[in-house]
């Protein structure tokens, strides 16, 4: 029987060493930092942006933007390093601009996307007149509409970024992560940067009580155990 307890608390110490910190990112090129091309080129449909495959207009789909990229009296950073990616591309030309990206999954498995959408101000500088509506993305899963996510909120003569997230539950070994341009056609900016997919891991608090319940069923067996020995 103590064999047994000890094995029990050995496999315990091995759970507690072994729940994850941190889960790792499974998008490629989530910031868009690759390939870091200076001048802000403009890539059309079947392009690689870093391992983003690029869809909708042949010639103009996407605009790689520098942070360092400006219009007279309007700024466009990325929400974080040197490069985002705008999705209306180079004056809004398709609804179905954008980028995509296959990643392998579990079945059965719980993950959580994380992305941030840039929408820039539609008041202060000079080329303002060019941004006058919220920046709508659409969230493809597998190709299937996941919804539609809309920054409203706006900084004055620059990009607000603002983040969103979704969770869902992978039916695939490979699942198709999409970003689609929903922004109306008279916006000429749709932000997006810093995406990111991680498996769901159970919170401190389920690890917890999981140890607690371990521990809970050992007691109970030394309990059993120290009553066989009083009554034999």
């Amino acid at each position: 029987m103590k064999a047994t307890l000890k094995l029990g608390v050995i496999a315990l110490a091995a759970m507690s060493v072994n729940v994850p910190a941190f889960a790792a990112n499974l998008i490629v090129n989530g910031g868009f930092e690759t390939p870091g091309t200076p001048g802000n080129p403009i890539y059309g449909a079947g392009s690689d942006i870093g391992g983003w495959t690029v869809t909708g207009d042949p010639g103009n789909a996407v605009f790689y933007l520098e942070t360092a990229y400006i219009e007279p009296g309007i700024t466009f950073p990325a929400h974080s390093g040197g490069f985002s990616v705008d999705l209306t591309g180079s004056g809004n030309t398709s609804p179905n601009n954008g980028v995509f990206q296959n990643v392998a999954t579990t079945i059965g498995a719980r993950y959580n996307l994380s992305f941030w959408i840039g929408n820039q101000a539609s008041f202060g500088g000079s080329n303002s007149i060019y941004y006058p509506t919220p920046s709508t993305a659409g969230l493809l899963i597998n190709d299937a509409l996941a919804g539609n996510f809309t920054n409203a909120d706006e900084t004055s003569a620059t990009v607000n970024w603002k983040q969103f997230s979704y969770a869902f539950t992978a039916i695939s070994a490979n699942t198709k992560i999409a970003f689609l341009n929903n922004t109306p056609v008279q916006d000429n900016f749709l932000g997006l940067d810093d995406v990111s997919l991680t498996a769901a891991v159970p919170e401190p608090a389920t690890w917890a009580m999981m140890i607690m319940g371990f521990g809970l069923v050992g007691a109970g067996m030394r309990r059993r155990n120290k009553m066989r020995v009083t009554y034999a």
